[in-house]
This record gives structure tokens, C-alpha cells and sequence, in this order.
């Protein structure tokens, strides 16, 4: 597949699944980069780069640790994601004095949302429609801070933005001193990812997928980031791996929430096929909570570096 093409297919699939995304699995894997925000000090920093930010589901507990001057760029390549998180800043934005729910996002509430909404200077949040892999709209050494949260993992040529984050970040000091700091998440092995991949099993088991149409992006050793890493010149690197368990615990809410382009295949079949793949499923869910006696969750690797 060209690059052109792995383009499109993914815009058309994250843009697709992006409701569904934010409103249930992203408060999930935001666990994630909890993590890595702490890690790399953001209350320290007066420039951050979210670089996959998706709904911008952290966008205003940021908003809430930084500090007031602190400037907070956020960047995705799917533009139905950045209309998303600029609709939750800006119901936050509005009705910050309240703390309302403003994590639910509707389709109703994207038709008339700006991006680019001036009220977002009070905040000194800025969004914009990019790629991790072409971060052009960046001068060179502007941001203190970099991260993203399971991105490179879905992306065709993850050296090129090993090497557009580092050309972004300012110059660094030594023990994660303020500046040049860089953060990064990718899902671990596939073994570990058991919700990633559950509804593929099933669908490959019946016949439904082939193959080569199931999600391959896991990261079976971390050593293949750690090299990359260093091989864009990211040094005092530090990388370990971290378990977040999901709030799955029915094959409905598995179907309703995972991504679209499964569940819409689920709803293409006869009630037949449906009903075996249910029970499927289900036998699944029976054997990870009754025989293992764990939730379902994914594991992802960190990795955090100086520039």
C-alpha cells in the first residue's frame, strides 16, 4: 500500500470511528498519558505539543497544571478528532465555573464548531489539522515539551516522526530538566492487547476478516523504539511498559464501542451469523473474567528521552 493510500484508508477510519472513540475508549487509554504527563513535568513547560491528540480528552486537566503562560498546541491528522476537541474546550471554555460534563460530544453539537475559536486564547490553546509525520507548521526548536499517546504504532514510518519531534523540541538539558523533554506511547505485544484484538479473533475464526485486513500495529519488543529513538539523537532514555484495564465487561458494550468498521460488518450479517458471533464472543468473556479472573485492558510501551 502506497502512502497515499494508508493515508486515506486511515483518515476514513479514524474520522469514521471517532465518536465512538472519544465517548467511551478514550477515557480509557487516557490512563495512558496521565502517565506520561507526571512523567514529564508539564507544570514546568511553556510550550506543549499533543501530537495525536485525538478528542483532546486531557486537554482541560492540561489547561488546569500548567502554567497560565504555558502555550498548548494540539495536533491530529484526523479533522473530525480536532472538531471534537474543540467542541469539549469549547463547552469547558463556557461552563468551566459549573465543571458540567463536557467529555460527551454529539454529532448535533460538531455541525458549527470552530477550531480556531478566539475565546481559545484565554486559555493559550491552539488546534490545528497535521500529521506527527510533517510538523511543517513548526519552526525548529519551538516546543519544551512532546508528547503522544499511542500514535506511532499506527503510523507508516515512525522514523519520520522520531525525527519531526525532535527537530520541534528545544534543545535539552540533563534529568529531565524543563526542556527538550519527549514522551511517546505505543501498544505492546498483541498478546497483551486482548480487547484490541478480541472482535478480529472472532471475525477471523467465522471467516468474516482475512488476514491481512486484521490490525497488525502492536510493538512486540521495545527495543525496536528505544533504537529508534536514539537513532534521531533522543538520549537519557527511559522506556518500561504499563497495563490500563477497560470498563468492558459485556459483549454489547464490546460491539457498541469497538471500532465502527467491525461493528458495521457485525450488522451486515443475517441473524445467524450474528448469534454465532455473539456466542463467540461471549465464551471469551466468560473465559478472561471466570478462568483468568482479569478485566480486559491493553498494555503499552513508554518511552520518555531529552533532546
Amino acid at each position: 500500500m502506497d502512502n497515499q493510500d494508508f493515508v486515506e484508508k486511515s483518515l476514513q477510519r479514524w474520522d469514521a470511528f471517532s465518536l465512538n472513540y472519544i465517548n467511551y475508549m478514550q477515557r480509557n487509554t487516557s490512563v495512558f498519558a496521565f502517565t506520561l504527563l507526571n512523567m514529564l513535568r508539564i507544570q514546568q513547560s511553556k510550550r506543549i505539543l499533543d501530537a495525536g491528540c485525538a478528542g483532546g480528552y486531557l486537554h482541560q486537566y492540561i489547561i488546569n497544571r500548567k502554567q497560565k503562560d504555558c502555550e498548548l498546541y494540539a495536533i491530529d491528522f484526523s479533522p473530525k478528532m480536532v472538531e471534537i476537541a474543540a467542541q469539549r474546550m469549547t463547552k469547558y471554555q463556557q461552563n468551566a465555573p459549573n465543571l458540567i460534563n463536557f467529555d460527551h460530544v454529539t454529532q448535533e453539537e460538531l455541525q458549527n464548531v470552530q477550531i480556531d475559536n478566539p475565546a481559545f486564547k484565554e486559555f493559550n490553546y491552539n488546534l490545528g489539522v497535521a500529521s506527527v509525520e510533517n510538523l511543517s507548521t513548526f519552526q525548529n526548536d519551538f516546543f519544551d515539551t512532546y508528547f503522544s499517546n499511542l500514535v506511532y504504532h499506527l503510523i507508516q514510518n515512525p522514523i519520520l516522526a522520531f525525527q519531526e519531534a525532535y527537530r520541534v523540541l528545544k534543545q535539552g538539558g540533563n534529568n529531565y530538566n524543563i526542556l527538550g523533554l519527549f514522551g511517546m506511547t505505543v501498544l505492546s505485544k498483541k498478546e497483551k492487547c486482548k480487547l484490541s484484538t478480541l472482535q478480529q479473533e472472532v471475525f477471523l475464526e467465522i471467516g468474516l476478516l482475512k488476514p491481512e485486513q486484521a490490525f497488525a500495529g502492536f510493538i512486540e519488543d521495545k527495543q525496536i523504539i528505544i533504537e529508534q529513538a536514539k537513532q534521531v539523537g533522543f538520549k537519557n532514555i527511559l522506556c518500561w511498559t504499563q497495563n490500563a484495564p477497560f470498563d468492558c465487561f459485556t459483549v454489547d458494550q464490546l460491539l457498541q464501542n469497538g471500532m465502527k468498521a467491525i461493528y458495521d460488518l457485525y450488522l451486515a450479517q443475517d441473524q445467524e451469523t450474528q448469534q454465532k458471533i455473539s456466542s463467540l464472543l461471549q465464551k471469551k468473556f466468560d473465559d478472561q473474567f471466570n478462568i483468568v479472573g482479569e478485566p480486559f485492558g491493553v498494555e503499552c510501551i513508554f518511552l520518555i528521552g531529552e533532546k
